[in-house]
């Protein structure tokens, strides 16, 4: 199966996968709005705005994770210093 040109980048032709996966492979809302980034604009009718707002979506979902990610380690913490007195 040919990979469509908007996938790979124009001198290395690297896929947007690959980088992500390299880069952040770890953190899924982080990779998918760096792949909106990497193909903004570039899939034939499609605006790059759309692919930008996405991109952006999805960096505001990860913000939203950390911060309850932090606000649920901050509640296990004051809950164990009350179990055991710290």
């Amino acid at each position: 199966m040919k990979t469509p040109d908007y996938y790979q980048g124009k001198y290395y032709k690297l896929q947007a996968h690959e980088i992500i996966e390299d880069f952040s492979g770890d953190n899924y809302n982080i990779g998918v709005a760096i792949a909106y980034l990497l193909r903004a604009g570039k899939k034939p009718g499609n605006e790059i705005s759309k692919d930008l707002q996405k991109a952006i979506d999805h960096l505001n979902f990860e913000l939203k994770r950390q911060y309850n990610l932090k606000k649920e380690a901050r509640e296990l913490d004051a809950i164990n210093k009350k179990i055991f007195k710290k």
